[in-house]
């Protein structure tokens, strides 16, 4: 079931409708400089629940007391900053394209014959299917040099970018103002989406990181930042409704988070078309304006 909706999905008006009424109850709750965003990691294919940054608006996502970005979440962020400031390179008539062109840099070329290559490589051993650095390949297809060569230290000061620190054991919070504030956007990507198994993690002074969302105690630091303010949206990948302070938003209609990451995970792989990763990524650069 979960493949057959993933297969036929379109973005509706009705579901964007949807987002557009649960942003304004967010806008209403608390001033923005006492809310914060929370997006959870969308896998290998779900950019449906990333629309909440154009809805909200380059303006608002300014003003917010904190961004809190984990996984392929800061992508989108990146992505978005960078159409916003003039710095995309990526063609915006060719957006439904994206997707393909990046499971063939990572050798997805044949439709569903690439799947079997990559399982024959897990079943012989290989103890990841991609390089780290493949991770900084989507920045340099989709944005110019001068935003993936831009330093933390130079972003703004709202933006928190979670990795997991596998040498301390513990969470980094990635920042203008804390830790590795040193390395560049591409190189965030870099330690953020080091998923184990999948990719290689990133090394840098002699630290080695990983995707956040995989340690132990993610659910942990996810409450923490939901209690840091009086109001938080978290565009989650299980869970909608309201608790506490926080609104979530669910960001896809394909079962739970685990499942969904699943079916895209095999999709990528197999180098078969995403409709839900297409279509996303034309509203979220080209079509859709904040509430």
């Amino acid at each position: 079931m979960a493949f057959t909706l993933l297969r036929n999905f379109e973005v509706t008006p009705e579901e964007i409708g949807h987002l557009r009424k649960v942003i304004q109850e967010f806008l209403t709750r608390a001033p923005l400089e006492e809310s914060t965003l929370i997006l959870d990691g969308p896998g290998l294919g779900c950019a449906r629940a990333f629309l909440v940054l154009p809805l909200l608006g380059v303006d608002r996502l300014k003003r917010l007391k904190a961004i809190h970005s984990f996984s392929a979440s800061a992508y989108a962020v990146f992505w978005y900053s960078a159409l916003k400031e003039g710095l995309f390179r990526y063609d915006l008539d060719r957006l439904e394209y994206w997707n393909r062109e990046n499971q063939i840099r990572h050798g997805a070329k044949i439709p569903i014959v690439s799947l079997f290559k990559f399982l024959g490589q897990k079943a012989l051993g290989k103890k990841y299917l991609f390089p780290n650095d493949r991770l900084e390949d989507a920045m340099e297809a989709t944005v110019m040099d001068a935003f993936r060569f831009r330093r933390v230290e130079d972003l703004a000061p709202n933006l928190n970018f979670w990795s997991f620190n596998q040498t301390d054991q513990e969470f980094t919070r990635i920042n203008a103002h804390g830790d590795l504030c040193e390395i560049t956007t591409g190189q965030v990507m870099r330690a953020l989406t080091a998923v184990p198994h999948l990719y290689e993690p990133f090394r840098h002074n002699g630290k080695v990181y990983s995707d956040a969302l995989f340690a132990p105690g993610i659910r942990e630091l996810f409450r923490k930042l939901r209690e840091e303010c009086r109001n938080c949206l978290f565009v989650h990948m299980t869970t909608s409704g309201e608790k506490g302070q926080t609104l979530f938003l669910k960001g896809h209609d394909n079962g739970t988070g685990a499942q969904r990451v699943a079916v895209d995970f095999l999709y990528f792989l197999a180098g078969i078309k995403n409709r839900d990763m297409d279509t996303s990524m034309r509203k979220l650069f080209r079509e859709i304006e904040p509430v």
